[in-house]
């Protein structure tokens, strides 16, 4: 299935044995049963089922299944796209659970977002809706990823961030791309205008790793590619990966690889693969991103939010969530800017009206039957259309809904990143009535959803 060409395509696999390959495009994995091993030069690690990975664009990459059957759910999305969302996106490595190199993973809250925007996308794709919408999901997702599961940056992040950050990122892009050059120590600390000492001090003391290393890693790294897309021999691939001597690549190699260069092609790359494609909008794939969700929810125990699956109108009939929320007030500032992050999603003919008084609030989530005896949430918006004319406009009028529930879980994404939590209710058409009085809309406007927004209890 190749819906969305020169965007992004989503694929489900059962693998049983995948030999080290080149992805040209940046991929996600989506473990939706069972576990799988993960081969990258550094190492092997296995994903279990609810994990998420990411495939580095032209990283070398072998799967093989562990003794329990796997179901993979496999996000592809075009380098071109990618890098036009992201520049550096090819010029780094990102990871989700993997430790084998850099000694940094992505942070779980990052973690579950990540998810919760590869769960939406997958319900754009399989629901054939609006292309406009489906580009900004993956737009989100990349630019997510750069900001979020950058190795380097990640490893800042652990050691205590400061604006020497900035200057490793130069340096770890500079040798990422210049790896086949004879770079050394002395000349990147020239170009960063410090001495040698002092720049493989900061190398020790911030990362906890050492030049060398990582430079001959990235060799490494395309020493495996050239051995798997070309027919180049050993020693023009030493050469062209900037080892000095074809027995420090060797060397290198075997630290990683466990096996020379030579006995790698004939180990890794003889085996064919061995995998079983399951059609991607198959009931059992929603069941199972369904279920996945529901166990992240209720083991999360720093989470005090209650979810619950209730009956909905469109694509989103899988998803609801309901915020308790606490008396703390949220500023006018940052309901601003949920707003007009969404404002861009509202198809034509969709308007939000916001409700502040508690009298407002309080009478909205007692006719959308939301939160009961809970607190009031601190903030409501009610999305609302123009009345249909007759039976002939229901078809519109359901499209809307489903517009809507969309816009307005995008709200709810944009507030869990600012540690929001919120709840949806799109069953209010039996109550439009009472709700338009209590916004005081005019008799031609129409209540269609209902959204709160506040802090965690």
């Amino acid at each position: 299935m190749n819906k969305y060409t020169g965007l992004f395509n989503i694929r489900a696999e059962r693998i049983t044995y995948k030999p080290f390959h080149i992805s040209e495009n940046l991929q996600l994995l989506y473990v939706l049963k069972g576990s799988l091993h993960f081969r990258i030069v550094a190492g092997i690690h296995k994903l279990q089922e609810g994990d998420i990975e990411i495939l580095n664009i032209n990283e070398p990459v072998s799967f093989e299944k562990t003794d329990e059957d796997n179901l993979i759910l496999i996000f592809e999305i075009d380098k071109g796209k990618a890098k036009e969302y992201c520049d550096y996106i090819d010029t780094a490595l990102f990871n989700c659970n993997t430790k084998l190199f850099f000694s940094s993973s992505t942070d779980w809250k990052n973690l579950e977002n990540l998810k919760e925007k590869m769960r939406t996308l997958y319900h754009y794709y399989i629901s054939d809706i609006s292309d406009i919408l489906l580009e900004k999901m993956v737009k989100e997702i990349v630019v997510f990823i750069g900001n979020h599961c950058h190795d380097l940056r990640n490893m800042f992040q652990e050691n205590g961030s400061d604006v020497r950050s900035e200057r490793f990122y130069r340096i770890f892009t500079y040798m990422f791309t210049h790896y086949y050059e004879k770079i050394n120590l002395k000349e990147i600390a020239e170009r960063e205008y410090m001495s040698q000492q002092y720049l493989s001090k900061e190398f020790n003391d911030r990362l906890h790793m050492n030049f060398k290393d990582t430079l001959e890693y990235y060799r490494v790294i395309n020493a495996v590619r050239y051995l798997i897309t070309t027919k180049m021999t050993i020693t023009m691939i030493s050469e062209h990966c900037g080892f000095s001597a074809s027995r420090y690549f060797y060397k290198h190699f075997s630290l990683y690889l466990q096996c020379s260069p030579r006995e790698f092609r004939n180990k890794y790359l003889s085996r064919k693969e061995e995998c079983q494609e399951i059609i991607v909008s198959d009931p059992y794939i929603k069941e199972r991103l369904l279920l996945l969700e529901k166990q992240t929810a209720q083991s999360l125990e720093s989470s005090k939010t209650n979810r619950t699956v209730q009956s909905r109108t469109g694509i989103f009939q899988h998803i609801n969530y309901s915020g308790i929320y606490s008396k703390k007030r949220v500023c006018k500032e940052v309901v601003k800017e949920l707003l007009e992050q969404t404002q861009p999603l509202l198809c034509q003919g969709i308007f939000i009206a916001e409700a502040w008084s508690r009298a407002k609030r309080e009478q909205l989530e007692a006719l959308a039957e939301l939160n009961g005896s809970q607190n009031i949430a601190p903030c409501a918006f009610v999305f609302y259309t123009s009345r249909p004319a007759g039976d002939t406009d229901q078809r519109e009028l359901i499209l809307k809904v489903e517009e809507a529930a969309i816009a307005a879980y995008h709200i709810g994404l944009y507030a869990k990143e600012k540690g929001l939590v919120f709840s949806i209710a799109n069953d209010i058409l039996h109550n439009s009535e009472e709700i338009r009085q209590v916004l005081n809309l005019s008799k031609t406007d129409f209540p269609i959803l209902l959204i709160t927004v506040g802090y965690a209890a």
